[in-house]
């Protein structure tokens, strides 16, 4: 039995800008760590500050629905909705390459590059090719401007030459991608770019590191050739919808690496709602807004997802102008300072920075409760009250136990702060209580 998932109302209304995010969140911009997340004011317990679906998802081969394909035998559908939209966009392109595809052994994220292609089309995608263009050069522009100034005159006139030079290129015919007419051209202005401006760290990349990227780029393109998703394709040299499509492709093997998100969904076993689940992964999907919030080894959110939807919630106050951090798997109670790091550093390519790695914070069996610069009594209120909303999960009561645990949890960061053992231990409770309203199965059978 699968239960039909809450949509959750965002907190504060819709962002003006981020789709899918709430008021309370705004997006700065720093050196050390890039654009993030943080608090456009105050944040409570349990508000909602994202609900977003996702830009392209993908589910995990091994994972089939009841609803087929009525061409191929490779893929089943969720319900009738999903198949008609998938058979309009991205299947019709799909449907004869997934044998293909999934016996070359090629991974989720490729899969989800390809999505992101064949979900839009060819128009679409050289209109995304053109404003990613567009933005690097902008970019580029700024950054050579900068640079500039400590230029000599003789540099600064063989720039300008290099420049005329390369702009004269750009305009000729033979060195543009075709798009047939600009009306047709016009029905893609609603694509979304917004993936486009995610980190995709090419600076840090080796030879290797493209070299590969580019191969599975190159091998997708030939894999759309043949399914016509590509116009006058040439076995000779590349035209130029081909170098876009390939271009844009490895784009997205790149920036999909740091910034994909598994979708998952509760197993709740037929004894208890709480005891025995367990998180099973379904799919990869990317989110362009919540791909902002930065990770923290103490993350002051939980995730969990409505369907394909991403949603997060706060599970500890934030005041204005903090940031807004999720946990991107290693987290301080459970693994130490050196197994996060290593983690991140190898997964993420970032070294953290968060206050459980400046002050090495101990793992949950190492954790004491108590300080002798806090006021014992007002501790120990906190603790019954965590007690009593575990006491309402034992009895299968979701709402009762996010009520009495936000409650305690309110009162322990306006006298106390991390780490603390009872006090983590009550979050954890407490994201499983939210993830219940989420994606959620349970057996028929006994």
């Amino acid at each position: 039995m699968k239960r039909g998932a809450v949509f959750p109302e965002l907190t504060g209304g819709l962002h003006r800008s981020l789709p899918g995010i709430s008021k309370l969140v705004e997006i700065q911009e720093t050196i050390e760590a890039g654009k993030h997340a943080v608090a456009a004011d105050d944040v409570r317990i349990g508000d909602v500050l994202a609900h977003e679906a996702p830009l392209a998802s993908c589910l995990l081969p091994e994972l089939r629905a009841p609803l087929g394909c009525s061409v191929c035998s490779s893929v089943a559908f969720c319900g009738k909705n999903c198949r008609d939209e998938a058979l309009q966009t991205y299947h019709k392109y799909e449907c004869k390459l997934l044998v293909l595809l999934i016996g070359s052994g090629m991974s989720i994220l490729s899969m989800l590059a390809l999505r992101m292609v064949t979900q839009v089309g060819l128009q679409g995608c050289l209109q995304l090719f053109q404003r990613v263009c567009e933005k690097d050069s902008a970019v580029n522009n700024v950054n050579s401007e900068k640079c500039q100034g400590n230029l000599s005159k003789s540099s600064k006139r063989r720039l300008r030459k290099k420049k005329l030079k390369e702009s004269s290129q750009q305009a000729s015919p033979d060195n543009h991608f075709s798009v047939k007419t600009e009306k047709e051209f016009s029905k893609r202005e609603n694509v979304d770019d917004r993936a486009y401006d995610l980190v995709t760290l090419d600076s840090k990349r080796t030879n290797l590191d493209f070299f590969e990227r580019t191969l599975m780029a190159i091998f997708l393109v030939k894999c759309l050739q043949r399914v016509e998703f590509l116009e006058n394709t040439s076995q000779d040299s590349p035209t130029g919808n081909e170098v876009a499509v390939a271009a844009l492709l490895l784009r997205n093997l790149q920036l999909l690496q740091f910034n994909a998100h598994e979708i998952f969904e509760t197993r709740v076993s037929n004894e208890h709602r709480f005891r025995g689940s367990k998180t099973v992964y379904l799919g990869v999907a990317i989110y362009p807004g919540v791909a902002r919030f930065n990770h923290d080894c103490y993350p002051a959110v939980t995730r969990y997802f409505s369907g394909r939807d991403i949603v997060i919630r706060a599970t500890r106050p934030l005041t204005k102008g903090q940031v807004i951090a999720e946990n991107y798997g290693p987290i301080f109670t459970k693994r130490s300072f050196k197994e996060r790091q290593r983690n991140l550093e190898g997964r993420y390519w970032f070294k953290c920075t968060c206050d459980p790695c400046k002050q090495d914070w101990l793992k949950f069996e190492e954790l004491i409760n108590c300080s002798p610069k806090i006021s014992i009594m007002s501790l120990s209120h906190c603790e019954e009250n965590y007690s009593q909303g575990l006491a309402s999960m034992e009895q299968e009561n979701p709402d009762e136990a996010i009520e009495k645990i936000t409650k305690a949890l309110d009162k322990f960061h306006r006298i106390a702060s991390a780490p603390h053992r009872e006090t983590h231990l009550a979050e954890i409770a407490l994201a499983a209580c939210m993830a219940d309203s989420g994606n959620r199965w349970r057996p028929t059978f006994t």
